[in-house]
């Protein structure tokens, strides 16, 4: 099981103080909402949770287990879904979630891709190459990439943005999954739609 403290995460951009004093916790189980406007400093907050960067002072201390994790073990312990990640497009979402747990040193079985990429309903085109999809279809590869090896940690940076109802149903039911394994999810939004899926809110004011 995963714990998660921030205690008085702080960063600056270019002279512009984006975060000041953030602290949060989760526990196992928890959904803990990250909501606030555009501009607002969610993105920053996830991307430092996740490990993409670092903080310019505070500390975030993710425990596996009881056992500390170092910045190289939280990121490998996180899946994480943003915008702004690009896909390899020349892949098919099968080879893609094959080259995800490749690169994490834990290969998946056939049929557990195959699940996963149904699950997201993309299952029908596992094989075509993903510079034909949509954003929503997009999106949907980068959650199965995101969920396909059980992570503990789950970070969704504005899960929904290009997804239509549908897609938002796909994103509610990885939630609620991640929830019933006793993982940690972080959800940064500003469409209040999506609060009901959270245990826990945390808003940043810009």
């Amino acid at each position: 099981m995963m714990t998660l403290e921030l205690s008085s995460i702080a960063k600056t951009y270019n002279g512009r103080r984006v975060l000041r004093d953030v602290s949060l916790s989760a526990s196992p189980g928890d959904v803990v909402g990250i909501l606030g406007a555009n501009g607002s400093g969610k993105s920053t907050l996830v991307k430092v949770i996740a490990g993409v960067i670092r903080a310019d002072s505070g500390t975030v201390t993710c425990k596996r287990d009881g056992r500390a994790l170092d910045a190289h073990a939280r990121r490998a312990s996180c899946g994480f879904v943003a915008p702004y990640l690009a896909l390899y497009e020349e892949f098919t979402p099968y080879e893609h979630l094959q080259l995800h747990a490749h690169l994490h040193g834990a290969p998946c079985t056939a049929e557990h891709i195959a699940t996963t990429l149904a699950m997201v309903q993309i299952g029908h085109r596992a094989h075509d190459r993903i510079h034909t999809f949509s954003s929503g279809m997009k999106q949907r590869v980068a959650l199965a990439c995101a969920v396909v090896l059980a992570p503990p940690l789950l970070v969704l940076d504005e899960p929904g943005s290009t997804l239509d109802v549908a897609g938002r149903d796909v994103c509610d039911v990885i939630v609620r999954d991640q929830t019933r394994r006793g993982g940690i999810t972080i959800l940064a939004t500003n469409d209040e739609r999506e609060a009901h899926l959270c245990s826990h809110i945390y808003r940043i004011t810009s």
